[in-house]
């Protein structure tokens, strides 16, 4: 065999080896970067402390959400009670912060459901097509450099 079939070979190896080791880190965080998320009736814990706290079942960016008393006394907790808001986390992601207007509720166990925004999440609509589109371009690279002109390689080219 030439030396340049060789050559070919190698590097479409290497180049399919290289698709499917970064194939998982693009292709597995599509959902989150393109899909929000729900949390239904999820029990939070609001504390005593302090009137503001992290919702942690709502993640990155809270789009709706009510609460709901999750103790025996039932019923909803009136939205003029508390507000949600963004902040920066910790990690650099946003996190959704609840704080409560009027402090009796501090203490209770609430059920909180809402529409979130996972941590990842690409808010532009064009992005979030950039982002299927990247994937697909992918795949099609990695399918290319496992299936080579196999006329050419056999020395069957026209011409």
């Amino acid at each position: 065999m030439e030396n340049k079939y060789i050559t070919a070979i190698i590097i479409a190896a290497v180049t399919i080896l290289m698709g499917l080791a970064l194939w998982p880190a693009m292709a597995g965080n599509i959902g989150t970067m393109t899909r929000t998320g729900t949390s239904t009736n999820v029990a939070f814990a609001i504390g005593t402390g302090t009137a503001a706290k992290t919702l942690t079942p709502c993640y990155q960016k809270a789009m709706t959400t009510s609460l709901e008393y999750g103790n025996a006394s039932g019923g909803a907790i009136a939205t003029g009670n508390y507000t949600i808001t963004q902040n920066t986390g910790t990690d650099g992601y946003l996190e959704a912060k609840i704080t409560l207007t009027n402090t009796s509720s501090l203490g209770a166990t609430v059920n909180v459901t809402c529409t979130y925004e996972p941590k990842g999440y690409v808010e532009s609509g064009g992005g979030r097509a950039i982002v299927g589109l990247i994937a697909i371009f992918m795949a099609l690279l990695i399918m290319l450099a496992a299936v080579p002109d196999l006329r050419e390689l056999i020395g069957l080219g026209g011409g």
